[in-house]
């Protein structure tokens, strides 16, 4: 007797682990038929238990039907189950009706998965020409002949003039070419090292930026540093990412091993307060300015003083 309750538990059982859950789907379709190229919505509506998660899958990506988007909505409770809608916005390029597909739903209830068909249904594509329409070619019309807006005499001025005022202006070229004036030299350009330690005063006479705003500080600091790089040793800083200044640095003959080191950890620490959004103490700020002004002076490069004879 009890071998017959066993064996007949053992069916239950694998009656149940292979038995299907009854899901409402809902497909609801345009109730006209749509016309090439015009967005459309698809909406599938679900009911399912509280306890499963639920996943709907993209269209068939076939020539028919393009999907453009997908639309998850949050699912609302309703008692002991949710009801959920699937937006989908598609469209077609093709004339004619064509099946909705899709691949199975995917509903997990605990450590069981159950798929569930995708509800079928009919896209209908029409022309967006009219049904008595047809594709003639019209005759062509005789040309429109339109009188001129300025009649010829007044082209003759303008030109003229036109014509004067070009002789007038090169002749002026000309003469202030071959005129003999007393020109100004031109002025020097500024060393690199001046033009840096002009902007660091700049920046800390203007030092206006909050402990919160240290990253736009050490963007400004770390612009005019990269500018004095550029001017004295010709390295490409404002273009350069920190990696490729970091590998560009030993190949200048004029940098000492621990001024590229000095460097190095001057960029490293621009770059953690920039990307990490992190705040900076005035201190902080003001000896990350005491640095690089250090630095500008210490690899000045002077022009030598010319005796005069």
């Amino acid at each position: 007797m009890k071998s017959w309750h066993s064996i007949l538990l053992i069916l239950l059982y694998a009656i149940g682990a292979h038995a299907t859950v009854d899901i409402p789907l809902n497909l609801t379709l345009p109730d006209k038929p749509i016309t090439l190229g015009e967005p459309v919505n698809l909406i599938l509506d679900v009911t399912y238990p509280t306890n499963g998660l639920l996943t709907a899958p993209s269209l068939d990506r076939k020539k028919e039907i393009v999907q453009l988007q997908l639309i998850t909505e949050e699912p609302r409770r309703k008692g002991a189950q949710y009801e959920q809608r699937f937006i989908y916005r598609c469209t077609s390029f093709r004339l004619g009706s064509h099946p909705i597909n899709g691949a199975p739903l995917q509903l997990q209830v605990g450590e069981e998965l159950h798929q569930i068909a995708f509800p079928s249904g009919l896209l209908e594509v029409r022309s967006s020409l009219a049904e008595n329409s047809e594709d003639r070619i019209e005759p062509m019309r005789e040309p429109v002949h339109q009188n001129p807006i300025l009649p010829r005499w007044a082209w003759l001025v303008i030109g003229t003039l036109l014509i004067a005022f070009l002789v007038g202006r090169w002749s002026r070229i000309v003469r202030q070419f071959f005129q003999k004036t007393d020109t100004l030299p031109p002025t020097p350009l500024l060393p690199p090292h001046v033009i840096a330690l002009r902007a660091l005063q700049t920046l800390e006479h203007d030092l206006h930026f909050t402990p919160s705003e240290a990253d736009a500080f050490f963007t400004e600091l770390s612009l005019i540093l990269r500018t004095y790089l550029q001017g004295r040793f010709q390295i490409d800083a404002p273009e350069q990412t920190r990696e490729e200044i970091r590998i560009r640095l030993p190949q200048s003959l004029d940098l000492t091993p621990e001024q590229q080191a000095s460097l190095n950890r001057f960029f490293d620490e621009a770059e953690q307060i920039k990307f990490a959004r992190g705040n900076a103490s005035d201190t902080a700020m003001q000896q990350a300015l005491s640095h690089v002004r250090h630095f500008v002076e210490q690899t000045a490069q002077h022009e030598p003083l010319v005796e005069e004879s």
